[in-house]
């Protein structure tokens, strides 16, 4: 009994290694992995924006904040989701070498700049999504008005004073 469970988490364990490194496969740094003999690697080369997973999962909106300008995606490509897309607004080019700064930039792993990236990232989400949310919001307070004034006018109009 014991050898079977540690039979099975060996052969879990060595999976989850092969699925560790197949998200880390970048052409010419890495090779791909293979795991249940279908071959992987890094999402940001495969399916940089995975929103067809999250169809398949019934998904039918998305916002996208893209840490770059030279991300490559299709959106008509998920015709039936609602996708917010939003791109950043700051370069993070260090070499300031087309391609090869951006790619540098994405291979830092770095706390700093995977600190920056997040902190960039939200501020360009907020900017975008704060007018939206607004908008949501006093359209919400006016149905809650309104219904509000419906009841007490029908009130008053039952009133038989």
């Amino acid at each position: 009994m014991i050898c079977e469970v540690l039979c099975r988490l060996s052969t879990f364990l060595e999976q989850a290694y092969s699925i560790l490194l197949a998200s880390a496969a970048i052409p010419l740094a890495f090779p791909q992995r293979q795991v249940n003999g279908v071959s992987y690697v890094d999402g940001a080369i495969a399916d940089n924006v995975p929103l067809g997973a999250l169809a398949k999962e019934g998904c039918t909106h998305a916002i996208v904040v893209h840490l770059g300008n030279g991300e490559i995606w299709n959106r008509n490509d998920f015709p039936n989701q609602a996708i917010i897309e939003i791109r950043a607004k700051e370069s993070f080019n260090k070499l300031g070498i087309p391609l090869l700064g951006e790619a540098c930039c994405r291979l830092d792993f770095s706390l700093e700049n995977i600190s920056k990236l997040k902190e960039c990232g939200y501020r360009d989400a907020e900017e975008i999504l704060k007018p939206i949310l607004q908008a949501y919001s006093v359209e919400k307070n006016y149905k809650s008005s309104l219904t509000e004034l419906s009841s007490s006018t029908k009130l008053l109009l039952e009133d038989q004073l």
